[in-house]
């Protein structure tokens, strides 16, 4: 089990408000190299997992606010098979991978945006066991 040494790191309801701030410096911030070529973000060959506790007891904060932050994570990283390659699964009593590492239909910011807005609650317990079984 993986436990965060730092709880102030984890994004909660309650500290996500004194989080968001620290992101607002790289907001659309844009990392020249010597190569005449800008790219927002980073391209360094990055996999990322997101987990997200989509459980119906968490409804109105998933609407709200695990969206939002997702998004905005989203937003300011380059999706590319050659940079970020981003797995989602959503969990509850279940779990839904909804795309992995090398999924094609899902290799850049705006696939990923899109699927986003489609995601909802699943009924269910929270599990997630289950969800860090699937990584």
């Amino acid at each position: 089990m993986l436990l965060a040494r730092d709880a102030s790191k984890i994004v909660t309801n309650e500290n996500l408000n004194k989080l968001e701030p620290q992101f607002d410096p790289f907001h659309g911030t844009e990392i020249c190299e010597k190569i005449p070529s800008c790219v927002k973000g980073s391209d360094k060959p990055l996999d990322l997992v997101l987990l997200i506790d989509a459980s119906e007891s968490l409804d109105q904060l998933f609407k709200e606010q695990i969206r939002f932050a997702v998004e905005r994570i989203v937003n300011n990283i380059n999706i590319h098979p050659e940079a970020v390659r981003l797995a989602l699964i959503t969990y509850s009593g279940q779990t839904f991978v909804h795309f992995k590492f090398n999924s094609r239909d899902f290799g850049n910011n705006t696939a990923v945006i899109n699927h986003l807005h489609t995601l909802r609650s699943i009924k269910g317990t929270t599990s997630t066991h289950l969800a860090l079984e699937e990584t």
